[in-house]
């Protein structure tokens, strides 16, 4: 199972478990579809999902990022051995550089972007429930 998917369905899980709404794209049968501009709606709002793995500079590296998709927003979740962290944006705070600065993943191409974080410039998992609710509500 790849990192995206482990993330993937860690926050479906969650959000089952806490009661939120949430449904994932499916294709005209009702099937789940793995490949989809967004990877998960939780009460109304679209989200790409980026999963990264700490590296060895402890930095999080949220790959393929991009902005021609319609989303609503990113949400972003570091693991550590010890620690969950997260982040959520609009898709505005991505495209203007709120969020960060994207780098391509693809010299001369600007298709597809990552964004380097470290977990001083992330949340801990700890406050996700209030945050995630917090964002929703004043999207």
């Amino acid at each position: 199972m790849k990192v995206g998917e482990v993330g993937q369905d860690f926050i479906e899980h969650w959000c089952k478990l806490v009661g939120l709404q949430y449904k994932y794209p499916r294709d005209y049968k009702g099937c789940r579809l793995n490949q989809s501009p967004w990877d998960i709606e939780i009460n109304g709002i679209k989200f790409e999902l980026k999963t990264a793995t700490e590296d060895t500079s402890k930095h999080f590296q949220f790959n393929h990022i991009r902005y021609h998709r319609p989303y609503d927003a990113i949400l972003c979740l570091g693991v550590t051995p010890d620690s969950l962290y997260f982040g959520v944006w609009t898709k505005a705070d991505i495209v203007t550089g709120k969020a960060g600065n994207l780098v391509s993943m693809e010299k001369g191409a600007n298709a597809s972007y990552k964004l380097t974080k470290n977990s001083k410039h992330l949340k801990p998992f700890d406050n996700f429930y209030s945050e995630l609710l917090n964002f929703i509500n004043n999207f």
